[in-house]
């Protein structure tokens, strides 16, 4: 990206001892540093699996690697995706490379994004506020509870923070030096593809300064060529939208559009305000941000009642506070409110509050400065670390993840790695441990199983639902495991088979498919692709398409040499896999229609 300096004479000058500290090379050294330290913390502190994002996250990566959807994608239950897939590229992509999906493919495109704009903050900041206040404008953001939250969470945020803050600093140099706005439409296409159109707006939301800056002796006009960038633009954005529709339909409208952007920004249902919530997000922003969140405000009333006198100081200060508070009031406004939506807003907020740290600062020694810059970093990453160690440890999240660890850990001793569970909506971090990341079985499935004569074994977190969509007619079925074996258990592993343990014949249902397997047992099941072990020399394999559309499925034998079959079922069809002995291959047959083919 060309260097966004845009007025380097009105810059403000570097005060005592600001040729000697910060340094370029110091100013990274250290911001890596804190970086490294934050992922220490984070990677050593237990894991968080009881929301929603991991397993979402997970089937969405699953779902690209395993099936190819790369243009949209689906979750656990067959939902599809209420956001581009940006995040699942970069995820999926990393667990294409290493054969896994594992935390670190699942969190590192968060993390990265939030490190790098860290970095981004000081070494496009450092020509528009000095070296120094760029420096504590990423090393703020890096250190704060925002930070450490993008990194920690599964979930766009952190990328979406990213493209916005690029977008918007590239708009700033765009306007200030009337340069192409080219690089403003690449980093917003990629902030649509993140999150969505959004992103645009936020971006752009800075440029409002251009109304306050108008009576400026040397006011900035709008120039350049948005031509080429809106085309990049259009490309990019317009063109994975067309892929995806080809492959869902009017569903993506729905999801998207419909359910994502309108219900969400009206606040219809159950995120509608109750008329006094638009406070929310100032406070959020207050807890999140703190303490640097005192220096932002403190800049805010600054840039309005004693603007700098420097006039490219001055014009960037108030593109800063309009980036700022244009989003801040967009979110108290809105209908959808949580604390993640205000994380966009945090690189102009860091900006600001560096600005004033720099003028708080001014009079330090360079002796002295280190010394306070070394002992706010430790004691940041201090607090961090009690937080992400100890005290976020007693939420329920924690407390899930760590009992499904145990659990899955004496499923394993008892009945091995490879056990056929049918997953019935139990805690992700069951499946996770157990290394099961396929579809989940819904409830009718899960009954139906339980009805049948075959051995099933159903992991589930809601026992009286089962039961009630079972009805009062319900066969007797068997409680074989409960966990934590106490009075509020998190799941249970339920059965129409006495025992829990290895049976020559059993049923599982994974998402849109139920198994039926005699002699055989799963070795492989990725997305739509099954592959069999044969536990006898003769073994047969039942499919069904327990779903309401037409499913392809490939499926064959770890032992044979010939590829994979691959069929179409529709609703209610199945297609019977037999082995007849090693390496011989296997026999094709279509029951739901009466359809043979040997």
């Amino acid at each position: 990206m060309p260097s966004l300096t845009s007025e380097t004479p009105s810059a403000p000058a570097e005060t005592k001892g600001a040729c000697h500290f910060p340094s370029v090379f110091f100013s990274n050294a250290f911001l890596i540093f804190i970086a490294l330290a934050s992922l220490a913390i984070l990677l050593t502190a237990p894991l968080d699996l009881g929301g929603n994002n991991e397993w979402r996250m997970s089937a969405y990566v699953s779902d690209a690697v395993e099936n190819g959807n790369w243009a949209i994608q689906h979750d656990e239950t067959g939902g599809l995706a209420s956001k581009p897939p940006m995040f699942c590229w970069l995820s999926a992509s990393a667990t294409a490379l290493t054969g896994r999906l594992n935390p670190i493919t699942l969190y590192w495109p968060t993390a990265a994004a939030t490190i790098g704009l860290g970095l981004v903050l000081f070494h496009l900041g450092k020509n528009l506020i000095g070296r120094r206040a760029a420096f504590f404008a990423g090393a703020i953001f890096l250190l704060s509870h925002v930070a450490f939250s993008q990194m920690a969470t599964c979930r766009y945020d952190g990328l979406f923070s990213f493209f916005v803050a690029l977008a918007a600093l590239s708009a700033y140099r765009a306007w200030t030096l009337g340069a192409s706005w080219t690089w403003f439409w690449v980093a917003c296409a990629g902030a649509t593809l993140t999150k969505g159109p959004l992103g645009l707006i936020l971006a752009s939301a800075g440029l409002l300064a251009a109304i306050w800056d108008r009576k400026s002796p040397d006011r900035k006009f709008f120039k350049g060529s948005h031509l080429p960038g809106i085309a990049i633009f259009l490309v990019i954005t317009v063109g994975w939208f067309a892929l995806a529709y080809r492959q869902v339909g009017f569903a993506l409208i729905h999801k998207m559009i419909y359910q994502e952007l309108f219900t969400h920004a009206l606040g219809k249902e159950k995120e509608k305000l109750s008329g006094i919530d638009f406070y929310k997000p100032f406070l959020w922003f207050i807890s999140e941000f703190a303490p640097w969140s005192i220096l932002t405000i403190l800049g805010i009333w600054r840039a309005w009642r004693k603007p700098a006198s420097e006039s490219g100081l001055r014009r960037f200060e108030r593109f800063l506070v309009c980036w700022f508070i244009f989003g801040l009031v967009l979110f108290s406004l809105g209908g959808h409110q949580r604390i993640r939506l205000i994380y966009p807003l945090m690189p102009a907020a860091a900006l600001l509050a560096g600005i004033q740290l720099q003028r708080l600062t001014e009079s330090f020694s360079p002796v002295k400065l280190r010394n306070c810059v070394v002992v706010i970093t430790v004691a940041s990453l201090f607090v961090a670390g009690l937080f992400f160690h100890l005290i976020s440890t007693k939420s329920k999240g924690f407390r899930e993840t760590a009992a499904m660890r145990e659990f899955a850990s004496v499923l394993n001793e008892k009945v091995g790695n490879q056990f056929p569970f049918s997953h019935a909506d139990p805690p992700f971090a069951l499946s996770y441990f157990l290394g099961e990341l396929h579809q989940f079985a819904t409830y009718p499935v899960a009954a139906d199983l339980l009805r049948g004569e075959t051995p099933a074994f159903v992991a589930v977190q809601e026992l009286p639902r089962l039961e009630k969509q079972l009805g009062s007619n319900a066969p007797a079925f068997f409680e074989l495991m409960r966990w934590p074996e106490g009075s509020k258990p998190m799941v249970y592993i339920v059965s129409n088979h006495p025992r829990l343990e290895i049976t020559p014949r059993v049923a599982v249902a994974l998402g849109a498919f139920r198994l039926d397997m005699d002699n055989a047992q799963l070795k492989q099941a990725r997305g739509h692709k099954f592959i069999f072990d044969a536990t006898a020399d003769t073994a047969l394999v039942k499919i069904f398409n327990d779903s309401e559309e037409t499913q392809t499925v490939r499926a064959g034998w770890s032992d044979s040499t010939a590829p994979l079959e691959e069929h179409q079922l529709k609703s209610g069809e199945s297609w019977e896999l037999k082995h007849v002995s090693p390496n011989s291959g296997s026999e094709v047959v279509y029951l739901g229609r009466q359809r043979i083919f040997r």
